[in-house]
């Protein structure tokens, strides 16, 4: 058994003297096409994840199987967020 270590890769919760109690500033300068590049860039990880998750179940990987899961319920929320910032509709808030 691996001795694997949980914990958020590639984060930073460094807070910098240009940060406020509000959070970061913001640029709001994304355009559309960004947005819609990276939600084209999440279908295309959450189809490979679902190919994961099916050959895993299929094999009786379990912990291959529920890490596959858990990665495609998160871009899942991805995936919300970026189309609710494009204001598209029939899209709930994300965070309800």
């Amino acid at each position: 058994m691996s001795s694997r270590r949980f914990g958020f890769r590639d984060a930073d919760f460094s807070i910098d003297e240009d940060d406020s109690i509000f959070g970061p500033r913001r640029l709001y300068n994304r355009t559309d096409e960004e947005i819609e590049e990276m939600i084209e860039r999440v279908m295309t990880r959450m189809h490979e994840l679902k190919r994961i998750f099916e050959r895993a179940k299929g094999k009786k990987e379990r912990s291959a199987a529920m890490e596959a899961a858990r990665n495609w319920k998160a871009l899942e929320g991805v995936n919300q967020a970026l189309r609710w910032c494009l204001a598209e509709v029939g899209v709930a808030h994300p965070l309800y």
